[in-house]
């Protein structure tokens, strides 16, 4: 009775480590300690996600080389209850984001009127609102850029 109680245990616990593994999504990009193949692209021999890099600018620096890739995964769909989704971005993303950080702004058009010639002059105002470092922390700031293709005007976002 006792041995049948504990292997009963032993398959609930088991069936549930599983479970929570098969519905995790797959691992996009190149995690450590895994096994690869491939020639140009990146194939994880592990669950079969191809990753590609395709490099955009690269600088060899003094201290710390800076280098920009756009990259794309071929794992795209997630389960979600008990339908399959799609990632929010299709598998696209930037390599190096994780490398300098990303900047959250959004632009909106506005325009005002020459007094002297009664002309409505329209221009872009970009509001930069944080920035999330390297590390993951993000940083508020308030910042506007206002102007034309000559002309900048930087003041303290409201």
């Amino acid at each position: 009775m006792k041995r049948s109680a504990k292997y009963g245990m032993l398959g609930v616990i088991t069936v549930a480590i599983y479970t929570t593994v098969a519905l995790a999504g797959p691992t996009t990009g190149v995690p450590p300690f895994q096994s690869f193949g491939g020639g140009p692209d990146i194939i994880n021999l592990g669950n079969l996600n191809v990753h590609y890099s395709f490099p955009i600018f690269s600088r060899a620096g003094r201290g710390i080389p800076f280098s920009y890739a756009l990259a794309y995964d071929s794992s795209i769909w997630t389960p979600a209850g008990s339908a399959w989704v799609p990632v929010n971005n299709w598998g696209l993303n930037r390599a190096s984001a994780a490398l300098v950080g990303v900047v959250n702004y959004s632009v909106h058009q506005s325009q005002c009127v020459d007094h002297n010639t009664g002309q409505i002059n329209f221009f872009n105002v970009y509001n930069f609102s944080s920035y999330k470092d390297s590390g993951g922390t993000v940083h508020l700031f308030g910042l506007a850029a206002r102007g034309r293709t000559n002309s900048l005007i930087l003041s303290r976002a409201e």
